[in-house]
């Protein structure tokens, strides 16, 4: 028994030892890379309707605007104001949990202010080079919203901030190359595989192309000249056969 109060101390380091590897062990292969990837999570309070692109980013803890346009956010606590709600936006039920991202994607040839809206995050890691990654993510389109094509996901490796509300034109790794419709408050999948080619650390979700090179459909007399997709449920990951992640030098 003399021996035991010596190896306490050790048996003590040892499980905090385990506790800081777990803590650092990077996501498991086919684990979802994408933090908060339902908007769950804010990292302030919404007091409001977001009317600038950094509101986002204050709200939604890790996603940010890429550009100075203003991506929406609604979960408990958001108010639409009104005249906003009156056009539609804000009636939807979020596909999974109690919040969802909401952008404009389409109109700048009709004059729509804020008509190209990104919203970026970055990843739980780096992408593989040679590793294949199945990406999908939930769209909504916004009743009386134009529905278009080319929806989809661009991989960067360095963070994106614009301070206008440019049009970023990029080749996305996924995109939707069909019409994403679906019926009033169907939620609808956009997915797909790709190779990552180069170790991207941020993922962007919006449409990279012009209106001209964007097709674009109203299902009603009555829709706007505009489109409006509600996002939410975000979802990159490994693709097996898994590949070795490469240890860089210090």
């Amino acid at each position: 028994m003399t021996f035991f109060p010596r190896t306490l101390p050790f048996v003590f380091l040892l499980t905090l030892y385990s506790m800081i590897l777990s803590a650092q062990k990077p996501p498991a292969a086919g684990a979802n890379i994408v933090p908060n990837p339902g908007f769950e999570r804010f990292a302030n309070p919404p007091i409001g309707w977001t009317y600038k692109g950094a509101d986002f980013g204050r709200v939604v803890k890790y996603w940010f605007s890429a550009t100075t346009a203003s991506p929406d956010v609604y979960g408990p606590g958001v108010r639409v104001p009104a005249d906003w709600a009156e056009k539609g936006f804000g009636k939807q039920t979020p596909h999974g949990g109690k919040a969802m991202a909401g952008l404009t994607i389409f109109g700048c040839t009709n004059g729509k202010p804020h008509c190209r809206e990104f919203i970026e995050i970055q990843l739980a890691e780096p992408l593989v080079i040679g590793q294949t990654y199945y990406v999908e993510f939930w769209v909504c389109p916004m009743k009386r919203s134009l529905h278009i094509n080319n929806l989809g996901a661009y991989f960067s490796v360095s963070e994106i901030r614009r301070t206008t509300d440019e049009l970023l034109v990029r080749e996305a790794q996924v995109r939707a190359d069909n019409l994403v419709t679906a019926p009033e408050g169907k939620w609808i999948k956009v997915s797909g595989y790709f190779k990552a080619k180069y170790e991207a650390n941020y993922i962007l979700l919006g449409n990279f192309s012009d209106d001209e090179s964007t097709q674009s459909h109203a299902l009603t007399d009555d829709a706007y000249n505009y489109a409006y997709y509600y996002i939410d449920d975000v979802l990159v990951r490994k693709s097996p056969p898994y590949l070795p992640v490469p240890v860089k030098p210090d």
